[in-house]
């Protein structure tokens, strides 16, 4: 199957667990949209090099700012950790 149209936009892809998604979508031929806080992280996690792999901000709060993330994007992956998230775990484990 060919991939190379098959964009996958990976909110929270710069993350913990989200890096190891990206990696593993790139090794298998997909291009990536990494969608984070912090786009600047992804170029320096995976390199500028790379063509098939772009890096765009976006705040999972804001609709327009997930739309424009997940324009024309084949699939997505939601590895997007909150602290509403984090708060949520915390009071469980308590």
């Amino acid at each position: 199957m060919a991939t190379h149209d098959r964009t996958v936009t990976v909110f929270g892809g710069t993350g913990f667990l989200g890096r190891r998604i990206v990696r593993h979508l790139r090794s298998h031929g997909f291009p990536v949209r990494t969608a984070s806080r912090h786009p600047d992280r992804g170029h320096r996690l995976f390199g500028p090099d790379d063509p098939q792999l772009q890096s765009v901000g976006a705040n999972i709060h804001d609709e327009r700012s997930v739309a424009d993330a997940l324009a024309g994007a084949y699939g997505v992956v939601n590895a997007a950790f909150t602290s509403s998230t984090e708060r949520r775990l915390s009071r469980r484990s308590a």
